[in-house]
């Protein structure tokens, strides 16, 4: 099996990694192996059609979005 060096990750990214390993019950080592299996598994193709289902699935919750910036615009006016 492959040996794999990051260099130079944000403290800030490491420290995630880190809280959200001891979420899981693992050590770092264990997260970040599950996290890169889990990357390495999914297609492209597959994430593009997982995105599109969830944007088909909010348009027939929220069907319609008023625009904010002239709801706003709208509220100041009055």
């Amino acid at each position: 099996m492959a040996d794999i060096l990051v260099r130079n990750l944000p403290p800030a990214t490491l420290a995630r990694l880190k809280r959200r390993a001891a979420a899981q019950g693992r050590s770092l080592q264990q997260e970040l192996f599950a996290l890169l299996v889990e990357a390495g598994a999914q297609e492209p193709a597959d994430a593009l059609r997982l995105a599109a289902r969830l944007r088909r699935r909010l348009v027939r919750t929220h069907p319609v979005q008023d625009d904010s910036a002239a709801l706003v615009r709208q509220d100041r006016d009055r």
